[in-house]
């Protein structure tokens, strides 16, 4: 599946790349490119009152093991993401596209009714996310190359 391997500066670009310590400057560069491309590749809710933007943090590991890669803030129509919990760049892409596929949908006034009898793991708004996330962010990532060899090895 990963044939293509873009060699530039000696760094391999692939979904395997490791976002483990890129920070949070070029986490959000990356966010904002990948938005970009789901805005022309997913479309646009127009419904929302403001424009989709998006907002790093610092996530933690729970004391249970869990954690927390990234949120789709509806009322503010925000994306948010732990910028350092992500290891490769496949996964920061999939958080990505997965959180803007929520922003598409109409999750304050069916999410909490569908959560109710479905529960997360089988929610038909997170599988749609899951699908898709998993279907694009290799196509996200090939059609973005150059972009983000800049954005990596500056």
């Amino acid at each position: 599946m990963f044939g293509f391997y873009h060699y530039l500066c000696g760094m391999i670009i692939n979904p395997t790349t490791s976002v483990k310590r890129i920070g949070i400057k070029r986490t959000e560069k990356i966010a904002e490119m990948v938005i970009d491309w789901c805005k022309v590749n997913l479309g646009v809710n127009r419904r929302r009152k403001s424009p989709i933007t998006h907002l790093c943090i610092k996530g933690r590991v729970e004391n249970d093991g869990s954690r927390t890669f990234g949120w789709y803030d509806p009322e503010d129509n925000i994306i948010g993401l732990s910028y350092n919990l992500h290891n490769t760049l496949g996964d920061l892409i999939q958080t990505i596209i997965h959180e803007y596929v929520h922003s598409m949908q109409p999750v304050i006034t069916k999410y909490k009714r569908l959560y109710k009898t479905h529960g997360y793991k089988n929610h038909p708004f997170e599988i749609e996310a899951r699908v898709l996330a998993d279907q694009l962010h290799y196509k996200c990532l090939q059609e973005n190359k150059e972009i983000l060899k800049n954005i990596l090895t500056k």
